[in-house]
């Protein structure tokens, strides 16, 4: 499986990313028969998890994950052909789950 993963709060250690988010991400998808798919993964503050809950969601909140299923419609870019998943993680504190 394919897995971007971007840090837009500057905060979250590589550990972190390649380490545990990389392993459990690789988990899931092999215990799902996945592993031909890709996946976006990016880390925000909770002010951006606020607007993201309201752009594709219609939530007046911040959330801990949001996870929506790639769509053509949706401004979300995948290699051709391929079905993903685009995630933001909410990342204020340091704290990992």
């Amino acid at each position: 499986m394919y897995i971007e993963m971007i840090d837009e709060t500057g905060q979250v250690s590589e550990k972190i990313k390649k380490n545990k988010t990389l392993e459990l991400l690789d988990f899931a998808a092999q215990r799902l028969g996945k592993e031909d798919k890709e996946m976006a993964v990016t880390f925000v503050t909770n002010e951006r998890s606020h607007e993201l809950n309201l752009e594709y969601r219609d939530t007046d909140r911040p959330t801990d994950v949001i996870s929506l299923e790639y769509k053509p419609e949706l401004d979300i870019s995948f290699d051709e052909g391929r079905v993903g998943w685009k995630s933001w993680i909410s990342w204020n504190d340091g704290r990992v789950w």
